[in-house]
């Protein structure tokens, strides 16, 4: 059946069918049946004279006989047999009261929404998907927000909560010395509470099992729990009596710890606990719900005797207060500065010029997301009206094809409001489908934006599936069916009766076409922008990647071994330890080569320090990354060595103290070029230790591939022993191969040790670039959807000027014009379109682009090349959307054109 068949047949449909609703609105109002059907049929004033329209109509196509069926209709005697020959569905028999009547109209409306939308799948399916998208992204993004700053800390009474961080020069340094908290909370009446706790957790060992393994602590005050006001599911909190000097030591465990541990088993309170060798008891178990610092197994009590609390000149600590209620913040404040000026006059050395200042916890804990999250709200929120606005294109471009339904739908009675309010209905029912499928989405995208984020904040977790994502879910909706709906609706329902049944749906012009001309153009700006900068991203990341790291991450296995400080507290133990390890682990089949380093490579960017050559202390150099090795080191890696030689076994604690530098510190310590023989300095913490240079390796990129390599001194590890030591396995196939042998030779030295932290060099190496990755994804995800939706909206629009232009093509086609010009002309005004949105979204992106400058790597933020391809990418996905209405074009027969004309 071709497509003016199904026109006629669609008339005859739509017309039964607005008959059938007004027949169904009588009987839902009280009339009879005899009497509904009379209200039914007196909307037709002349029934043969409509037969013989739709008769001559019908003549064009003779295999229709759409004019029957409004034959067969005038015969029949009842309402049931009248609608059932007209449309050939059953009819259900309405019995509502008057006081129903609305409710039965909107049924029917929906209804005949779900009816009208069956009949266009095409349609209705990529306008459902677009709105999914908008609607699903901006639920996840909200509900994300919601969770962040909205909803209060789960905490008893949040808003009371205060952070204190210390200051310096009236600058942001925010760990507080231990001592100086002890006398804020001593001397400061503004709070109820003020506790304290270490932000950073470390590993430790927990031995007494069949395998020991690796778990996270922290210290805390014994009060911070009753600060937070949180209190142990199982056991006790901790006590005053806890946090004092030489107090048996206790610990409470995490609820997700203590299930991994003791199988949730409440007899775990009392139990002991080995904790790098030191006995703890388990006091109690904290909830399940909650959470300060992410991944913490157990918290053990603040004592002045460990973790450096007794020292003012370490700054280790971040301060948690409950502010009394007649108390305000600024109160608090001022109190704690005059704490602190008393302070740094009695302690000048080690307190002059640190401060405190108090914050709402809440507020300091979402200060580095709050950028971030309006940055990404806005994307989202822009690719939300631009679904709606493609929506709005399409609905618009379908309405000439309507115009016609309208007309018949107005000839029968229906008032204008009455044929809003139906397409409205429609759009509302598109919407809420969209709806449904986007809230699917949102709980699924939701885990991956707090990843992407790395959103670590207290109860995060659980903001999906709460009342506000429903609410706004649904909301979203009603309002992505009103900015797409509303608008066409309008414009649709503007009808001339005696003209539209006269000509047909291929005669009536349409509206909005300027509309949906910009919006084609925004579109396509908006993916311009969105698609230079995510190429940019891509091609930084790209270039990130190819960096030499310095050494050779293919095949070689990584792991944390760390001796416990009670156990092996003499440097032979330690030094005699690790060097049994390398040769047992050397011998393993399968390895290649083995050695040791306190810190690896891009993994862990940490203990640096300051270095002067001897007699120059004023002239440092800061941020020399230290590093201790034992022997064996640089051959595992594959670093190359440039002159002198590498650490040896012989560099032992008797031997001089040497150092093996790498190739950017023996430029810049020392310009001349002789390096080998000479000697600097390391600050060890107010202490110089003089160590004598014996090599140069080449550079390695210690903190990722994006930075510069810095200046790093290598020492032997024997001259410097610590307990924890990371070992680095080169082998000759798989590395993870190799894991169960080596756990096996740590366990024969000491069953006690776990290995953990294992992986490969490589997998280090590539989630040092996660992020960077990560970015450029989800960047260039943002783009592909405007990019997607000016394609849809481009098709839309030609599509509708096509309709629109049928006669004129005819008439184009009649006087000769050759099919390759109808397409030339539709593909020229859809390139017009195109070709104003590239330029206007170049001309952003080069503004915005800056933007973005300081996470780019060897690529500028204006790249010609980056601008030029995107351009080009653009124009060619446009002119594939246009290929199809111009081909639709050119078929358009002068006959057909003219006739319906």
């Amino acid at each position: 059946m071709g497509e003016s068949h199904r026109d006629l047949a669609e008339i005859v449909d739509q017309l039964a069918s607005q008959l059938e609703d007004s027949y169904r609105e009588a009987v839902a109002q009280g009339s009879s049946d005899a009497a509904a059907d009379s209200q039914a049929r007196g909307h037709i004033a002349d029934w043969h004279q409509l037969a013989a329209e739709i008769q001559r109509a019908d003549s064009i196509h003779p295999t229709m006989r759409a004019a029957e069926r409004f034959k067969a209709y005038e015969r029949t005697a009842t309402p049931t047999a009248d609608l059932q020959s007209l449309r050939g569905l059953p009819r259900a028999k309405t019995e509502e009261s008057k006081s129903e009547s609305l409710v039965s109209t909107l049924a029917l409306d929906l209804r005949f929404a779900l009816r009208t939308i069956r009949r266009a799948p095409g349609f209705a399916s990529i306008a459902v998907l677009v709105l999914a998208l908008g609607i699903g992204a901006n639920v996840a993004m909200f509900t994300t927000m919601n969770a962040a700053l909205v909803r209060p800390l789960p905490f008893a009474d949040p808003s009371r909560l205060v952070m204190g961080r210390a200051t310096y020069e009236g600058n942001l340094n925010p760990w507080a010395a231990a001592p100086d908290f002890y006398d804020f909370q001593r001397e400061s009446d503004a709070f109820a509470n003020l506790a304290a706790y270490l932000p950073s957790a470390a590993d430790y060992t927990v031995t007494g099992s069949d395998d020991p393994e690796r778990v996270s602590g922290t210290a805390v005050s014994v009060n911070l729990f009753a600060t937070l006001g949180v209190t142990p599911v199982v056991g006790r909190p901790f006590t005053i009596e806890d946090g004092a000097e030489g107090a048996a030591d206790v610990v409470l465990l995490s609820h997700e710890y203590w299930v991994r541990r003791f199988g949730g088993d409440g007899t775990a309170v009392g139990q002991p606990l080995m904790i790098d060798g030191t006995p703890y008891t388990v006091a109690g178990v904290m909830p399940a719900t909650f959470s300060l610092e992410p991944d913490v197994d157990f918290w053990r009590p603040m004592r002045l005797d460990r973790d450096g609390a007794s020292e003012r000149k370490f700054h280790s600590w971040l301060l948690i207060g409950r502010i009394k209620e007649d108390v305000t913040l600024q109160q608090a404040q001022s109190q704690v500065d005059l704490i602190a000026d008393r302070l740094a006059a009695a302690y000048p050395e080690t307190n002059q010029g640190w401060g405190l200042t108090l914050a709402s916890l809440h507020d300091v804990l979402v200060e580095d997301y709050k950028t971030r999250l309006f940055v990404m709200l806005t994307a989202v929120g822009l690719v939300f009206l631009i679904a709606c606005g493609n929506v709005t294109g399409v609905l618009l471009a379908r309405a000439p094809a309507r115009r016609l339904e309208m007309s018949v739908r107005s000839a029968l009675g229906a008032s204008r409001s009455r044929l809003v309010r139906q397409l409205v209905v429609e759009s509302v029912v598109l919407a809420a489908a969209g709806g449904t499928i986007g809230m699917t989405l949102a709980v699924w995208v939701y885990p991956l934006i707090l990843e992407f984020l790395q959103m670590e904040l207290p109860g995060i977790e659980n903001g999906v599936l709460s009342a506000p994502f429903l609410i706004f879910g649904v909301v979203l909706s009603l309002v992505a069916a009103l900015l797409a709906g509303v608008y066409p609706a309008f414009t649709s329902t503007r009808v001339n009766i005696a003209h539209d049944l006269k000509a047909g749906a291929r005669g009536v012009r349409g509206a909005g076409t300027r509309f949906r001309n910009a919006l084609v153009v925004a579109q396509v700006a908006v993916a311009v922008v969105l698609l230079i900068a995510s190429t940019l991203l891509t091609r930084s990341f790209a270039s990130v990647r190819a960096v030499a790291p310095g050494f050779d991450p293919a095949n070689v296995l990584t792991a944390e071994i760390e001796l416990p400080p009670a156990v092996y507290t003499e440097s032979a133990d330690r030094i005699q330890f690790f060097s049994d390890l390398l040769e047992a682990t050397r011998a393993i089949p399968g390895v290649v080569s083995a050695g040791m380093i306190n810190h690896l490579p891009i993994r862990e960017p940490r203990n640096r320090y300051p270095v002067y050559l001897p007699g120059d202390p004023d002239n440092r150099r800061g941020g020399v990354f230290l590093r201790n090795v034992l022997p064996g080191y640089f051959d595992v890696m594959k670093i190359p060595l440039l002159a002198g030689r590498k650490i040896e076994t012989a560099d032992n604690a008797d031997a001089t103290q040497v150092a093996v530098v790498n190739e950017t510190a023996a430029k810049t310590l020392f310009p001349d070029g002789r390096v080998v023989g000479h000697t600097v300095v390391i600050d060890w913490f107010g202490e110089g230790r003089p160590v004598e240079i014996v090599g140069i390796v080449g550079d390695v990129r210690m903190s990722g591939l994006d930075l510069d390599p810095r200046l790093a001194l290598y020492v032997p590890y024997a001259q410097q022993p610590r307990t924890a030591m990371r070992i680095a396995v080169r082998t000759e196939g798989e590395p993870l191969s190799i894991v169960p042998a080596l756990r096996s030779v740590v366990g024969d030295r000491d069953r006690n040790i776990p290995v953990a932290g294992i992986t490969t060099m490589q997998r280090t190496v590539a989630t040092s670039l996660s992020e960077r990755k990560t970015i450029a994804l989800s960047l260039t995800l943002y783009a592909v959807l405007p990019l997607v939706m000016a394609a849809v909206g481009l098709y839309a629009v030609l599509s509708f000027y096509v309709t629109q232009r049928a006669e004129e093509i005819g008439v184009r086609m009649a006087i000769g014009a050759s099919a390759r010009s109808v397409v030339t002309m539709i593909l020229g005004r859809g390139v017009r379109l195109v070709g104003l949105g590239v330029v206007i979204g170049v001309v952003l992106a080069v503004g915005l682009t800056r933007l973005i400058a300081h996470m780019l790597f060897g690529i500028e933020a204006t790249d010609l090349t980056t601008v030029l391809g995107v351009s080009g990418f653009v124009a060619f996905v446009a002119v594939v959307s246009c290929l199809l209405p111009a081909w639709r074009a050119a078929r358009v027969l002068p006959s057909v054109a003219l006739r319906i004309g």
